[in-house]
């Protein structure tokens, strides 16, 4: 697809006036997000299940049953999301609900790459103000499903990268720019669409139930979903999106799995 295609559906888009509704603007925000806890509840429950009943999970390593389980979760969260409103409330989602329209084209993997350097100099700025203003500690580690202080082989290192770079980056997308947002966007302007969208998105990385709720990774994490809401936007699919957000993960992936040294002395820096 050319810069041109783009600016095309860009301007059609800018014909359409949506009626606000503001109820929606609480349920589909909610929902995208119980759909999720809801999920990784269930999946739970199976894996306890299944280990009540002798099945060896145990003997499994944990980074390879990590990886599968966060697979299914995000494969039931998906299903939940799209199907259950179908079923009550006989509301479809489409493929193209979702953001997967066609295949991706070179604008959808070149455009995210200077998106990315404005994301992450907006997000510094952010966390100055922060840190400035809010006193939020960014030193704060984020929580992980994976440990960071263990050694891995190169195998599991590589599920490690699938599971944060690919996995998360597709389904994340898929959930929040692809379903939410575009939900969102047909009652409610790009503006409201991009900031309930981003709130969603951030606060869904709270932590709830830690000992320590990560108020450094929902602001970070807001920030990156407004650029992404507005790659979804411009280029009416989650692909840019994705690939921006694997950018975003791949540097996360490097800086605390393979040279760890190198993010503590950016934050030292940062914020001392």
């Amino acid at each position: 697809m050319t810069l041109q295609n783009y600016s095309h559906k860009l301007k059609l888009k800018k014909l359409v006036q949506p009626k606000k509704n503001w109820l929606w603007c609480l349920i589909l925000p909610v929902w995208a997000y119980a759909s999720f806890m809801v999920s990784g509840l269930l999946v739970s429950l199976m894996v306890w299940s299944l280990v009540q009943a002798g099945v060896p999970l145990k003997s499994i390593p944990s980074v390879l049953l990590t990886t599968g389980i966060s697979v299914v979760v995000w494969i039931v969260t998906i299903f939940m999301v799209t199907m259950v409103p179908y079923w009550l409330f006989k509301r479809k989602t489409s493929i193209k609900d979702l953001g997967v329209t066609g295949k991706p084209a070179w604008l959808d993997v070149c455009m995210p790459v200077p998106i990315f350097v404005a994301y992450f100099i907006c997000s510094i700025m952010v966390a100055a103000l922060a840190v400035t203003f809010l006193n939020v500690d960014f030193k704060q580690a984020q929580q992980l499903p994976f440990d960071t202080t263990v050694l891995y082989s190169q195998a599991q290192y590589a599920m490690i990268f699938f599971t944060l770079v690919v996995l998360a980056p597709l389904a994340e997308e898929l959930l929040f720019r692809g379903y939410l947002y575009t939900k969102l966007r047909k009652t409610n302007s790009v503006k409201v669409a991009v900031i309930i969208t981003s709130l969603t998105f951030g606060l869904a990385h709270l932590a709830i139930g830690s000992e320590n709720l990560q108020w450094n990774v929902v602001l970070d994490t807001f920030v990156l979903s407004i650029f992404s809401c507005l790659l979804r936007e411009y280029t009416g699919a989650v692909w840019a999106s994705v690939v921006l957000h694997a950018i975003k993960n791949s540097l996360a992936f490097y800086l605390l799995f393979i040279n760890p040294i190198a993010i503590h002395s950016a934050v030292g820096i940062l914020f001392t």
